[in-house]
């Protein structure tokens, strides 16, 4: 716990961390998520660990372009792995490597308003992703298009990806995509 004070009231606030975090994983992810996580604490990530009303949301950002790599959410149905993936043009390869379930939740992902339409949505917007998948043009938004249940089927396409992208931001050469 932390105290602060804000005018005159003192405040408590719970510190969270990966540790709290990776209690509420289910068990049988919890392995690969720790070797994902200090594999990209390795790489000058930093973390954010916030409560949201359905659980965690936790944040890894790259230290190059302190922007938010991904982030994992829970809902509902489960544990979410969001991917922010703004060098998709760099490693559109990988798109084709991923289980068709997958590619079905991007192709189906809302499209981004701005990218079709730049007055139809807020000009503070960071704008999605343009990119090609099965031969088909995606104009997706950014915070739906690569958003995907963490399964035993989809982690290691989950962990290919954030890979891709870190690699891409940081310009190095990525692991090769998961070959099934």
């Amino acid at each position: 716990m932390v105290k602060y004070t804000k005018g005159a009231i003192a405040v408590e606030t719970k510190v969270l961390g990966f540790e709290e975090f990776i209690t509420d994983v289910e068990p049988q992810y919890q392995n690969e998520i720790s070797a994902l996580h200090h594999e990209l604490l390795k790489q000058n990530c930093k973390t954010k660990y916030e409560e949201a009303k359905s659980g965690f949301v936790v944040s890894y950002i790259d230290a190059k372009s302190k922007k938010v790599l991904f982030n994992y959410v829970f809902r509902k149905k489960g544990l979410l792995a969001r991917i922010y993936g703004n060098n998709i043009d760099k490693y559109t390869d990988l798109l084709q490597t991923l289980p068709p379930e997958m590619r079905k939740e991007i192709a189906v992902a809302p499209d981004c308003k701005r990218l079709i339409d730049p007055e139809s949505c807020s000009s503070k917007c960071a704008m999605g992703y343009s990119f090609t998948m099965d031969g088909v043009d995606y104009k997706k938004c950014r915070f739906n298009s690569f958003m995907h249940e963490v399964t035993a089927e989809t982690f290691p396409y989950i962990k290919s990806f954030v890979e891709n992208e870190l690699c891409a931001r940081l310009e190095t050469t990525p692991t090769p995509a998961v070959a099934r």
